[in-house]
């Protein structure tokens, strides 16, 4: 496990929901940043270095942490 690879994840999740929420409903946001975390560790199984689920556990921290900074 690298803590930078989950950092990226990280950042990479609340930069899609920063893009994605300026176009989306935050509902359609979540659910778009979701898919595209959930299809990279899919990707990864078949052909990267496996499936991950301290990756997804980054990326919805990510999308939570976008929620809160956008109530507050």
């Amino acid at each position: 496990m690298c803590p930078q690879d989950k950092l990226l994840h990280f950042a990479v999740c609340i930069l899609l929901m920063l893009l994605a929420g300026t176009v989306l409903s935050l509902p359609a946001a979540i659910i778009v940043t979701a898919a595209v975390g959930v299809g990279k560790e899919i990707y990864d199984a078949y052909y990267g270095t496996g499936w991950s689920n301290g990756d997804l556990v980054a990326d919805a921290i990510g999308v939570i942490t976008y929620i809160l900074i956008r109530i507050v």
